[in-house]
């Protein structure tokens, strides 16, 4: 799965009551636990935001790979 990919299933599958930042970590941990565990407790760790600052994105995409 590209990133873009992920990005699409983050916001299909996005449930009403949580934050967008719990959604995306929490589809991350499950897709990508080994990136996930990087942002764990570190300043870019989204779980607790209502959005995805563009440096989280950044350093997921960076660590993503070119997977298809």
């Amino acid at each position: 799965m590209k990133y873009e990919e992920f990005l699409g299933l983050v916001v299909r599958t996005m449930p009403k009551e949580h934050r967008l930042g719990q959604h995306y970590f929490n589809v991350l941990a499950e897709l990508k636990p080994d990136i996930a565990q990087k942002l764990r407790d570190t300043p870019l760790d989204p779980f607790y935001k209502y959005s995805v600052s563009p440096d989280v994105e950044a350093a997921v995409r960076g660590s993503w790979g070119e997977e298809s």
